[in-house]
């Protein structure tokens, strides 16, 4: 290194006179060596630095449409440095060309700099942005202190926060310090919804506990079940819930209406072979009869006559008290998916 042929020149001068000559000898082989390698350092240092400054001259000479944008421009500047430092270690910097490379630098560097207004600014407006949403929520929040249309809150709560969420980007330390007052905001708008929510889940689930009487009764009532339908399509017209709770809940208010009409179904087919069962019992004893009078026997007449009497006065078993047509069975109520989506 040149640093170590340095040093074998001082020593040769200092105490040439004390060493031999075949050492002094190979020292100044060495140095010759060394000279020669520092000199190929020197070629091959100055060839990749004006490679660099060939870059750097050459980021503005692109075409317009092919020209880095800013942040790749910033990068690619930024590495374009670091291997100059490279370059420049161990060795005799040239000043000629660091200057050419550093003004080629620095006027890209115009293009990276233009990039960052625009960034800031863009920032700036993105954040006016958010901040004038959370205001217009906290307006509407406070004008519908009243409002009972639930529904339409829940679909105006809903525009808001996928407005939000297509907002204008903000930097990581932006948007976190912007978020918790947007999240702020959003639970205020939804105290009183979320309460309401929850009165009319109460409601529900007192129309399931009736829908439960009501099926277990031995008497099935048909206009009760329209009627307790009807209460709850109203009711979930009225107050829409996130969509699987909703679901969650019906199902629990069908099912022992859907369990009653099933059994009063096998009931009616009982029914039904029960009295079957009678009439060809009767068939029976006629076909008999017809095959007694046709051998002429008077005892084995008599005897189907009797058998036949006995089958005609039979009664059947007593089928179930009659049961009206299922109505329709009421789909869930289709509504519009109240549950708000993540603010981000």
């Amino acid at each position: 290194t040149p640093k170590a042929a340095a040093d074998v020149r001082g020593l040769l001068k200092s105490h040439g006179r004390l060493a031999g000559a075949a050492l002094e000898g190979r020292a100044n082989a060495a140095l010759a060596q060394a000279g020669e390698l520092e000199g190929w350092q020197r070629w091959r240092a100055d060839q990749l630095r004006e490679e660099l400054v060939a870059k750097a001259e050459g980021l503005l000479q692109a075409p317009e449409g092919q020209r880095l944008g800013g942040r790749k421009m910033q990068e690619t500047l930024r590495a374009l440095r670091d291997q100059w430092k490279t370059t420049d270690q161990g060795g005799q910097p040239n000043h000629a060309l660091w200057k050419r490379f550093d003004e080629a630098c620095t006027e890209a560097h115009k293009v990276v700099e233009a990039w960052l207004v625009q960034v800031r600014q863009q920032s700036e407006a993105h954040k006016a942005q958010r901040l004038a949403i959370i205001e217009e929520l906290r307006a509407w929040t406070a004008a519908h202190a009243e409002s009972t249309d639930w529904k339409a809150q829940i679909r105006e709560l809903h525009a808001f926060s996928e407005r939000w969420r297509e907002a204008g980007h903000l930097s990581e330390k932006a948007f976190a310090d912007i978020q918790p007052v947007w999240k702020e905001a959003m639970h205020q708008a939804h105290v009183r919804v979320e309460a309401a929510q929850s009165e009319s889940t109460a409601r529900r689930k007192a129309l399931i506990e009736e829908a439960t009487q009501l099926g277990a009764a031995p008497m099935l009532r048909i206009d009760a079940v329209k009627a307790l339908q009807q209460r709850w399509q109203a009711e979930a017209h009225a107050v829409p819930l996130e969509r699987k709770h909703e679901q969650k809940l019906w199902e629990a208010f069908r099912q022992p209406i859907d369990d009653a009409f099933a059994r009063k179904s096998t009931e009616r087919e009982k029914a039904v072979t029960a009295v079957s069962a009678h009439d060809q019992r009767v068939l029976d004893a006629s076909r008999a009869l017809d095959a007694a009078s046709a051998g002429g026997d008077a005892q084995q007449i008599r005897a189907a006559m009797a058998a036949l009497e006995a089958a005609l006065n039979a009664q059947p078993e007593a089928p179930a008290a009659p049961v009206a047509a299922r109505p329709v069975t009421v789909e869930a109520p289709t509504q519009a998916p109240t549950d708000t989506p993540t603010d981000t």
